[in-house]
């Protein structure tokens, strides 16, 4: 087995009525040192998994963040006042906070993804409306980035 400390994949689970859904074990494996996960309302209509450590990142960030400036501190009252903590049970489950639920539309079924430091959930619904809006990339587009990623 190859060993990575990066989320990448996607994989297909359901969110039970008590709002736990299944962190797949290739994540759980990835970094079997992190246990406790920071939730979150992401930037696109999905909601943000961050290990501990990548939310110790993000809190540096969002504390140089501007306390007078209205976009600044805008940004950071979202990314914090959703924030919650939580690990994973014995069943390989994080609970997820009804609002983020709501905030992502997910209602029974979730789509989980790995976004190498952080791991997103969409709702099958929200994550084709985006790809069909905003989401997909052009052939140029990927190229250019490509192009960016291996110089």
């Amino acid at each position: 087995m190859v060993e990575t400390r990066n989320y990448i994949g996607e994989f297909h689970y359901t969110v039970d009525s008590k709002g736990r859904v299944n962190l797949p074990s290739k994540f759980r494996n990835a970094r079997v040192d992190e246990t406790v996960f920071v939730v979150t309302r992401g930037l696109d209509p999905c909601i943000y998994v961050y290990p501990l450590s990548e939310w110790n990142k993000m809190e540096n960030g969002l504390g140089n963040l501007s306390q007078l400036r209205r976009p600044d501190r805008t940004f950071l009252r979202n990314m914090t006042r959703y924030a919650t903590h939580t690990t994973y049970d014995a069943q390989g489950r994080i609970i997820v906070p009804k609002v983020l639920l709501d905030y992502a539309k997910i209602v029974k079924k979730a789509i989980i993804i790995g976004v190498l430091n952080k791991i997103e959930i969409w709702s099958h619904e929200s994550l084709t409306e985006y790809e069909k809006s905003t989401g997909n990339l052009t052939d140029m587009e990927y190229n250019d980035l490509a192009g960016e990623i291996y110089l």
